[in-house]
C-alpha cells in the first residue's frame, strides 16, 4: 500500500492504494446550516469542520497520475475566478499548471 497523501491545489489532494489513484476534494461542513440542524437554547454551535471526500478514480499508471492532477487543476482555476474572458481563464489555467509543474520539479530534483 501506497502512503501517498499529496496536495495537489488548496483544495484537491491526491490518495493512492494498489490499484487507483483517489483525488479528494475538500469540502468545509457548517453542521448548523443542515436541514434538520435545531439549535438548543445556550449551546454552542456545532463546529465548522474541513472533509476530505473523494471525487474520482484514476489507473495507478502515469496516465491516471496525469488525469487527476489536470482535473484538479482546471477544477480549481474554473471555481477560483471570476474571468470575463477565455483568455483570463487560460493565464490562470496556466499559471497553475506551471505552479504544479514546478513543485514536480522539485520533488523530483530533491531525491537527486
Amino acid at each position: 500500500m501506497t502512503n501517498l497523501n499529496a496536495l495537489i491545489t488548496q483544495n484537491y489532494r491526491l490518495t493512492a492504494d494498489d490499484r487507483n489513484y483517489t483525488l479528494l476534494r475538500r469540502h468545509i461542513v457548517d453542521p448548523a446550516k443542515a436541514p434538520g440542524y435545531k439549535p438548543q437554547d445556550g449551546a454552542a454551535p456545532p463546529p465548522i469542520r474541513e472533509e476530505w471526500r473523494d471525487d474520482g478514480y484514476y489507473p495507478l499508471n502515469a496516465r491516471g497520475l496525469a488525469a487527476a492532477v489536470e482535473r484538479a487543476v482546471i477544477c480549481d482555476v474554473n471555481s477560483g475566478g471570476n474571468y470575463e474572458t477565455i483568455a483570463e481563464l487560460v493565464a490562470a489555467y496556466q499559471r497553475e499548471v506551471e505552479r504544479v509543474r514546478t513543485l514536480i520539479s522539485d520533488a523530483l530534483n530533491a531525491g537527486n
